[in-house]
C-alpha cells in the first residue's frame, strides 16, 4: 500500500514539472499566418470614386443615400455587382508585394500609369499585365509596388456606360402610370386599371395588369450601350412610365427584332433585350386554365361508348 502512494506521488510531480516545462515554453511559430489586406480602407466607408484614364473621359461616382450614382460623364444608376467588384480591391489578399528598389516604374507602365482610381483620398495606380501571367497586373499604391489578380480592369478601361445599372428603371422603381404603344395603365387607390379597352377578356384581369406591371419594375437588361439617333431610323414608338416620387421617364421604341431595344435620348443610351423579353413587356399575360381545373373538366366528361 505505502509503495503504490509513493508511486502516485512520483506520478503528480512529474506531471507538475513537466507543466512547468511547457508553461516555459515560446509559443510555436504560426506557420498558417494570413496576408494582410491590400489596404486598411473599409469597401462600405467609401462615398466616392473617380477614374483617370489617359487619352479618355474621366468617370465620376458616388454613393448617395447608399446607393451608387454616374455623375460623369453619364447621369445614371451605376451597376452595383461592378462597383463593389472595384471596391473589393482595397480588401483584397490575393496579391504580392514587389521590392521597389529592383522594378523600373517605366517597364511596368507606372511612370505615369494609364488607369487610377481615388477611393475617397487613397489613389491606386494601374500599370502593365505581367509578361509571365496575363491574368496579373501591377499596381502602385503610394510607393509601394504590387502585382494582383487582373479582375477589373476591363470594367475602368472600357466605356462608362459598362458600369451602368442593366435596370432601366433604376433601383427599386416603384410605378403609378405605364403608357404602352397599346395599353395605358394607371394606378388609381392602389389598384390598377387599363385606360383604354382591353380586347381580349381573357387577359384584362386584375392579376394580369399587376404581372405586366411587375415585369416592368423589376425588368433587367441584358446590356446598356450609348445611344446613336439614326436619322434614317425613326423610332418605331414611345414608352411612357410614371413613378412614384420620381420623374417620368420616357422611352423610345428603337428596334423589336432580332433585339429589343428601348432608348433614353435623355440619358443618352440605349437598352437591349432579349425577344423573349418583348412579348412580356408589350402585352398583358393571357389567363390559362390552371391543371386541377382542366383534370376536372376532363373528368365530368363522359366517356366515349360503342352503341351496339
Amino acid at each position: 500500500m505505502r509503495k503504490r502512494w509513493l508511486l502516485n506521488l512520483s506520478l503528480l510531480f512529474l506531471i507538475i514539472g513537466l507543466g512547468v516545462i511547457i508553461w516555459q515554453l515560446p509559443p510555436a511559430p504560426n506557420k498558417t499566418q494570413e496576408t494582410p489586406k491590400l489596404t486598411t480602407r473599409d469597401p462600405l466607408q467609401v462615398q466616392h470614386l473617380r477614374v483617370e484614364r489617359v487619352g479618355k473621359e474621366p468617370i465620376e461616382i458616388k454613393k448617395t443615400q447608399g446607393v451608387w450614382q454616374i455623375l460623369s460623364p453619364l447621369q445614371l444608376p451605376a451597376h452595383d455587382f461592378r462597383i463593389q467588384a472595384i471596391l473589393q480591391l482595397l480588401s483584397t489578399r490575393n496579391y504580392r508585394k514587389l521590392d521597389a528598389s529592383q522594378v523600373k516604374l517605366s517597364e511596368l507602365k507606372l511612370a505615369p500609369a494609364p488607369i487610377s482610381v481615388q477611393f475617397d483620398d487613397l489613389v491606386m495606380e494601374f500599370g502593365d499585365q505581367s509578361p509571365m501571367n496575363e491574368h496579373l497586373r501591377y499596381l502602385k499604391i503610394k510607393s509601394d509596388i504590387y502585382l494582383l489578380s487582373d479582375s477589373v480592369h476591363h470594367f475602368l478601361n472600357s466605356d462608362a456606360v459598362l458600369l451602368a445599372n442593366l435596370s432601366p428603371l433604376g433601383n427599386s422603381a416603384k410605378l403609378n402610370e405605364l403608357q404602352l404603344p397599346n395599353l395605358h395603365l394607371q394606378l388609381k387607390e392602389g389598384r390598377w386599371s387599363s385606360l383604354k379597352p382591353v380586347e381580349n377578356t381573357l387577359n384584362g384581369g386584375a392579376d394580369a395588369l399587376n404581372t405586366l406591371v411587375e415585369t416592368w419594375e423589376h425588368l433587367q437588361a441584358l446590356s446598356v450601350k450609348r445611344y446613336h439617333p439614326d436619322p434614317n431610323l425613326p423610332p418605331q414608338g414611345e414608352i411612357n412610365l410614371g413613378l412614384q416620387n420620381q420623374t417620368a421617364l420616357n422611352f423610345k421604341i428603337i428596334s423589336q427584332t432580332p433585339e429589343f431595344i428601348l432608348a433614353r435620348p435623355d440619358k443618352g443610351v440605349e437598352y437591349h433585350f432579349s425577344q423573349h423579353q418583348l412579348s412580356k413587356l408589350m402585352n398583358l399575360p393571357v389567363k390559362i386554365l390552371d391543371a386541377v381545373e382542366s383534370e376536372k373538366t376532363l373528368e365530368e366528361t363522359p366517356p366515349l361508348t360503342n352503341k351496339p
